[in-house]
């Protein structure tokens, strides 16, 4: 996360009733259509992430630590308007390849923050958290909002590296850890881990993407500690939680309080009953109010009921536990960050070497899925796998990168209409 991040949220709020998270590695591409979307008249970026669109720079440029020792009387700013409908955009990606703008509403997110006071979810009242995930991420944002909302010590770290990780946990006697699955492979195979007193920690959360239930089993083991799944989405906040005390591995809990969910059929819209597969629709207090400028996106994931579809597959077992089964939205995971396949094809399918491509994710334990690039080369081409995939990583963020790499291959599986058959071309990897 960004250490300087929390403050910026923090005074936002006295001169803005909106504030908006992007993802400080996102390309000039990315960057340029959600400031479209946005529109902000003030920009906190890193002075190695200034990026411009046109060549030139006519904006005046503010030192950070320079604001700091400036002195205001805050009883001098207005009142902003309590009526106020928008309160936070967070960007996430769609199956079209393009971020949409979530906009979450004070409602929906003191929700969410309320949820994470419950001991259902975090028992973050009697916490010391470690703050490692980033506050453009729904799941870092309200980590981090909701240990300055109850008071309790939140340590802080710019990114992730082994050995300071470890450290901070040893040196700080975090009693909780929010992670994403990478991070609890780490805990679970890493030799470094024996190096440390970690005796502090009591309860690992682990979220953004499915945890694998051996590597569940192999954290909760080796270091004598609570390991739970949650569920959310940047449009919904927390839907479900494993709750203290039960180890069910390869849930991703019950649903919190003042959430609905229901499981369809894909096809029919059928409402399913316990243990039938299905996709993962709900409705609560923390969902967002609409994708910003885009009233067609947030018409199509909303039915009648006001009930949000969310694309992922499941089902709910006798207990009400619910389980991830996969996904009706062709979106790959990797390490937590959605990178939609729909992007990188038509970015490689402009390349005068490639024939035709389809992009899936090659299953991974460490990242969750690595985004892989199956292509037909143009007759009489030589193209190289490296070639590919650099030309992606000149064009796309870090974690939308061909982490997979580039499977040469003489046809796209397609169906009859041409879409392309994602579940044949996975096969091929």
């Amino acid at each position: 996360m960004c250490t300087e991040g929390l403050k910026e949220d923090l005074s936002i709020p006295f001169i803005s009733p909106l504030l908006s998270h992007r993802n400080y590695k996102s390309v000039s591409d990315d960057l340029h259509h959600c400031l479209t979307i946005g529109k902000p008249k003030l920009l906190f970026i890193s002075r190695g992430q200034v990026v411009t669109f046109d060549g030139t720079a006519d904006t005046e440029d503010l030192a950070f630590n320079d604001l700091l020792k400036e002195t205001v009387d805050y009883t001098q700013f207005e009142v902003v308007d309590e009526d106020v409908e928008e309160t936070l955009i967070l960007y996430s990606s769609g199956t079209t390849g393009l971020p949409k703008g979530v906009v979450l509403t004070p409602d929906s997110v003191k929700a969410t923050l309320k949820c994470m006071g419950g001991s259902n979810i975090a028992n973050i009242k009697d916490s010391c958290v470690l703050g490692l995930l980033p506050i453009y991420h729904i799941f870092g944002f309200i980590v981090s909002t909701s240990c300055l909302l109850f008071g309790k010590k939140n340590v802080s770290l710019d990114k992730f590296k082994p050995e300071i990780f470890l450290e901070a946990i040893q040196q700080h006697r975090i009693s909780k850890l929010f992670l994403v699955p990478p991070l609890v492979l780490f805990l679970a195979k890493s030799p470094l881990v024996d190096n440390y007193d970690l005796s502090s920690v009591k309860d690992i959360v682990s979220g953004a993407a499915p945890l694998g239930d051996e590597i569940q089993n192999m954290v909760s083991k080796r270091l004598g500690v609570e390991v739970r799944q949650a569920y959310g989405l940047t449009e919904t906040g927390v839907v479900t939680c494993t709750p203290p005390g039960v180890q069910k591995c390869g849930t991703v809990g019950k649903v919190v309080e003042d959430v609905e969910l229901k499981i369809v059929d894909t096809s029919s819209g059928r409402i399913l009953g316990n243990n039938l597969v299905g996709e993962i629709c709900c409705k609560g207090p923390g969902f967002m109010k609409e994708y910003k400028n885009d009233w067609e996106a947030t018409k199509e994931c909303t039915d009648e009921d006001g009930f949000l579809h969310v694309g992922d597959i499941g089902y709910v077992d006798d207990e009400g536990y619910l389980y991830i089964v996969g996904r009706i939205k062709e979106i790959i995971k990797y390490k937590g960050f959605q990178v939609p396949p729909a992007q990188l094809e038509a970015i490689l399918a402009k390349h005068p070497d490639v024939k035709d491509v389809g992009v899936v994710g090659r299953p991974d334990e460490r990242a969750g899925e690595l985004p892989t690039a199956l292509v037909v080369r143009q007759p009489a081409t030589e193209i190289t796998e490296r070639r590919l995939i650099d030309y992606i990583a000149e064009r796309v963020s870090v974690e939308k990168q061909l982490h997979g790499g580039v499977v040469f291959v003489n046809e796209i599986p397609k169906t009859s209409s041409g879409k392309i058959l994602r579940r044949e071309l996975i096969k091929l990897v």
